[in-house]
């Protein structure tokens, strides 16, 4: 089961993204962060797998 996002220190890490916009499963999130910070799909995975570990 994918885990629901809906963090402020979210935000706080990735200011591109809007609260609004941060809401949805994992992939959503690896997606609008390769959408918004130009990343490839492997280094917005391991980004959210460092944010899950330290948050």
């Amino acid at each position: 089961m994918e885990r629901a996002f809906s963090s402020f220190k979210l935000v706080i890490s990735y200011p591109k993204l809007r609260l609004d916009k941060i809401e949805g499963s994992r992939k959503e999130l690896v997606g609008k962060i390769q959408q918004a910070y130009g990343k490839s799909k492997e280094e917005a995975e391991r980004e959210v797998n460092d944010f899950e570990k330290g948050h």
